[in-house]
């Protein structure tokens, strides 16, 4: 019998997915109506079918229209995001381990260490060590200069709850201070306000010169979407998508007005890019996708990191790694994520999120339902698809 503790718990979480889910709704109707396309009615039956398998509720139409008209794919299995972040994430990443996996000074323990870019401070909760978890004595912001001062420039990143960018944060060295582009200067006192007690300084990446064509101010990644079938144990690659900065900007996610650009199995470039809205281009920051043709390089290394960082995961079965290249031609990671994950410029780019896996993760989500309700975890990372 159901405890009156469990009976919360299942009204609480099915009142979020509700709230979340009329939420996502509002938001593609905007994207809806600026597009134009045909449907077929046999893929929005099937459409309709395949989802509401495991959606208790309508399932809209306007996540088929959008994705369709951008990409030119035309497919029943299209996720609409309110299915994937209410009912499918949840269930096949496992929350529990969701911000411990996540967690930027975990990775050094777990992984090559050499994979990532290197680290000169770490804070993991209040307290600081060095980059080899070697305790660290900051009296005072001289003490934290000396640190840093052998670097022209650093970034500073929460070390969880870091998706879509928040709060990261370049400094430059100017006259024996490190300050923002505002002009903020990095003291002991700022770290502590803006990022409490967890949080890491490291230093920034040397991209290699083919990702720097395309912009040279942001470190440009390939995100990889991984996905671990429970049937066969395999890590497979179910999309692969390049990122590029704007002009000018440090930053190569879609909230500061970056582009996404879709790739085939074997990394060659589309001949189209997209941003947040879904506005196509058949350039990038001046570099024509249309006119030319661009394969990543070392995609074979990519996909080969991808992997085994995926199968150390074991509690999830998806996860996206912002990869990239540095100027020696070494694969680095800069980002693995395994909550919230972006899906939109997935599906705007290449199509169908899950592709041939689509209805074995349907099946696996109808059959573990109750990895809904198992945690309740109440978490300081707000909502952000």
């Amino acid at each position: 019998m159901e405890s009156k503790k469990e009976w919360l718990v299942r009204k609480l979480i099915k009142h979020r997915i509700n709230k979340n889910s009329k939420d996502l709704v509002k938001q593609i109707a905007l994207h809806s109506a600026r597009v134009d396309v045909s449907l077929n009615p046999q893929i929005v039956a099937a459409y309709k079918e395949k989802w509401g398998r495991i959606f208790k509720g309508d399932i809209n139409t306007d996540w088929l229209k959008w994705y369709t008209a951008i990409s030119g794919i035309q497919s029943a299995d299209y996720i609409p995001e309110n299915v994937f972040y209410g009912i499918v994430e949840p269930i096949i990443n496992n929350s529990r381990f969701t911000v411990a996996y996540s967690d930027k000074n975990f990775y050094d323990l777990v992984y090559p260490k050499d994979l990532f870019p290197k680290t000169l401070v770490r804070n993991m909760d209040g307290l600081y060590y060095d980059g080899d978890y070697q305790p660290l004595h900051l009296g005072d912001n001289e003490k934290l200069f000396n640190v840093l001062s052998a670097y022209d420039r650093v970034f500073v990143k929460p070390a969880t709850e870091a998706g879509g960018g928040r709060e990261v944060e370049l400094f430059a060295q100017k006259e024996r201070k490190f300050v923002n582009k505002e002009g903020r200067e990095l003291t002991l006192e700022l770290l502590e306000k803006i990022y409490k007690i967890s949080f890491i300084i490291q230093t920034p990446l040397t991209q290699h010169p083919w990702l720097a064509s395309f912009n040279p101010s942001s470190v440009n990644t390939v995100r990889v979407l991984t996905y671990r079938s429970p049937v066969t144990q395999q890590v497979n690659i179910l999309q692969t998508v390049f990122r590029v900065g704007a002009k000018d900007q440090f930053l190569d996610n879609s909230k500061a007005g970056g582009y996404s650009i879709g790739m085939n199995n074997t990394g060659k470039l589309n001949k189209f890019a997209t941003r947040k809205d879904g506005s196509k281009y058949d350039k990038v920051n001046d570099v024509s996708l249309a006119g030319n043709e661009f394969t990543i390089p070392y995609f074979d290394k990519i996909v080969a990191a991808s992997k085994m960082i995926a199968g150390k995961n074991i509690h999830h079965l998806m996860l996206a790694m912002d990869m990239s290249i540095d100027e020696q031609g070494n694969i680095r990671c800069i980002e693995i994520n395994n909550r919230s994950n972006e899906i939109n410029f997935h599906q705007l780019n290449n199509g169908p999120l899950f592709g041939e896996f689509t209805d074995e993760v349907i099946a696996y989500c109808e059959k573990h339902t109750e990895n809904l309700y198992k945690e309740f975890i109440i978490t300081t990372i707000p909502f952000v698809p």
